[in-house]
């Protein structure tokens, strides 16, 4: 039997519920400073404006013809994104 969207968030909604309770319910603090850490270090990671990305001459020259000289128009595609869900 197939579980309702009810069920299914319930059912996540659980098991985000024990993962952040294991977190904090310790006596120490290790835990959970160690929790916002891994939190904040990750949007570090991806926020960091001073990452450089180093590139092989071709490769660049590649990415800039092909920001420069987009592809061509496709209809079916630009039909296909105008979809929505129902």
């Amino acid at each position: 039997m197939k579980p309702t969207k009810l069920q299914q968030f319930l059912e996540g909604f659980w098991c985000i519920y024990n993962a952040v309770y294991f977190r904090f319910d310790l006596e120490d603090n290790i835990d959970r400073c160690a929790f916002f850490y891994e939190i904040n270090i990750g949007w570090y990671e991806m926020y960091d404006p001073d990452e450089k990305l180093y590139v092989t001459k071709e490769d660049y020259d590649a990415m800039m013809k092909a920001i420069n000289e987009p592809p061509k128009y496709i209809e079916g595609l630009a039909n296909l994104m105008k979809r929505t869900l129902k």
